[in-house]
């Protein structure tokens, strides 16, 4: 698909743990990663939230359809309010990951039995796929570390993405809408 209608998940990570952007798309019932960004600390350097999350975000959403940016406001909520400054404010819907997570583990995990979901081949990816597990608590099925020491942001931001997907089926989404110039009221139609 030359122009996919994009759903993004973002899951930040800033000292020990990495950030991740990860964008989909759905063709005939599948749902295709169109691309991901991977943000890793190192020893002499945090993850710079503005430069290698937000810099990305926003150049997705000036080259590519945008449906919606799937962020937990925790540790993202100042470069939201940048997202939302440069014009793109009505494609940030927050989450809360504590509350949430069931729903982003079971959609994620729905998509894999299904085989509804194809992913980009990648061994960064793969690990963080490797390093997760589901543990079940009383409100669902949540994404874990094995080990706190691996990443998972990936996944994360991937089931993020896969829950906006599938919940904003039907809305109006395009970088030339304009509610103020294509909302009509009714007393004005003939």
């Amino acid at each position: 698909m030359n122009d996919p209608v994009l759903f993004i998940g973002i899951d930040i990570g800033i000292k020990r743990d990495t950030s991740a952007v990860a964008a989909i798309y759905k063709e005939n019932g599948v749902y295709k990663e169109r691309g991901h960004k991977i943000s890793t600390p190192t020893k002499n350097r945090v993850v710079n939230v503005h430069q290698d999350v937000s810099d990305a975000i926003l150049k997705i959403c000036r080259a590519c359809r945008v449906a919606g940016i799937w962020y937990d406001p925790y540790q993202f909520i100042s470069e939201a309010q940048r997202i939302a400054e440069a014009g793109f404010g009505r494609l940030l819907f927050e989450v809360n990951q504590q509350t949430e997570m069931p729903a982003f583990s079971n959609t994620l995990e729905t998509c894999i039995t299904e085989g509804s979901l194809w992913l980009i081949k990648d061994q960064e990816t793969k690990n963080h796929f490797l390093w997760c597990t589901a543990k079940e608590t009383e409100r669902g099925w949540r994404m874990v570390k094995r080990k706190q020491t691996k990443p998972i942001d990936y996944v994360v931001a991937l089931g993020m993405a896969l829950y906006g997907a599938s919940t904003a089926e039907g809305e109006l989404y395009h970088p030339s809408y304009d509610e103020e110039r294509h909302s009509v009221s009714m007393e004005m139609l003939p």
